[in-house]
């Protein structure tokens, strides 16, 4: 509701938001993926802040910052400037192309927040991630990150995909130990390019850049979470989409949900759902998966994003 009038492109899903400062005068951040006209590709994500104001509050008062060909934005993450200047986002970076998403990101970087800039494939300190070894010894090879730094607890859980089975990773470091690492110069392969909108062709090349190798280091946890989208079983971890992830202290939340369905020969849209989990870093529940209550006030909301 409080974005409702603040989004970059109205009518286009918000895949993250982050803040640190509850009060009026704090910045809320968010990031939306703009699509190609013709190829329909997401090509770009758009980071924008504004300021949290009062509810229905109708002027744009948001900044900006582009990046193209990074990925799809999701899990992005705030981190607060101690240097009086900008504050960091963290995010997926090295995106490529699949379908019409850029994904299968083996880095993420972090990026002052810099506002009516550009940046192409990635920028900021950069971390890259291909493999790591489970507590029983097992080596996996991984992609597709998405990450989420507890700064208080200094920790980061990393959630990837695998190509040889439906299953998600969580993997849990130091934080600090991640930070300690010494830049090395890595090479991706990366497909790219030939949206309508970059006036460009496509591409595909190789990207050198320099980047902290976490494939060395030791997780402090790791768990997998196996898919169960096909069961409609919503008893079951991940029998709706995998919508985000957070991690505070000792806990791991899992997220997912599944939007609006329309009732078959009724006319009628339902069955709009959303579940919360609690882990341990070694994939043990802490808390009973919960259903999400969704917002039931609709007169009220109606009001305010008229």
């Amino acid at each position: 509701i409080f974005s409702s009038r603040q989004l970059r492109y109205p009518g286009t899903v918000m895949q993250c938001f982050d803040f640190y400062d509850s009060s009026e005068n704090g910045y809320i951040y968010f990031s939306q993926c703009g699509s190609d006209a013709t190829m329909n590709s997401k090509w770009i994500v758009v980071v924008s802040r504004v300021k949290r104001g009062a509810y229905g509050d109708s002027t744009r008062s948001g900044e900006e910052m582009l990046l193209r060909w990074f990925g799809h934005g999701t899990n992005l993450c705030v981190e607060k400037a101690t240097d009086g200047g900008e504050d960091f986002i963290w995010v997926g970076s090295n995106g490529t192309i699949s379908g019409n998403d850029y994904t299968n990101n083996k880095t993420f970087s972090r990026i002052r927040f810099q506002p009516k800039t550009t940046f192409e494939h990635y920028t900021g300190e950069n971390f890259y991630l291909s493999s790591y070894t489970d507590a029983s010894g097992t080596k996996w090879s991984v992609h597709n990150l998405q990450v989420t730094p507890d700064f208080e607890h200094r920790r980061l859980l990393v959630t990837a995909n695998t190509t040889k089975s439906s299953q998600r990773h969580c993997i849990v470091y130091n934080l600090d130990d991640v930070l300690a690492l010494k830049e090395q110069s890595i090479t991706l392969t990366l497909t790219w390019g030939g949206e309508t909108d970059t006036g460009t062709t496509r591409k595909e090349g190789k990207v050198t850049l320099n980047a902290r190798v976490l494939d060395s280091l030791t997780p402090l946890g790791s768990f997998r979470i196996a898919s169960s989208l096909n069961s409609k079983d919503y008893s079951k971890t991940w029998s709706c989409s995998f919508q985000g992830q957070a991690i505070y202290g000792d806990k791991i939340y899992w997220y997912e949900g599944q939007p609006l369905e329309k009732v078959s020969g009724s006319g009628v849209y339902d069955n709009a759902r959303a579940y919360l989990e609690v882990f341990d870093y070694n994939g043990k529940r802490l808390a009973p998966r919960t259903r999400v209550a969704a917002i039931s006030d609709f007169d009220n909301m109606k009001r305010l994003l008229n």
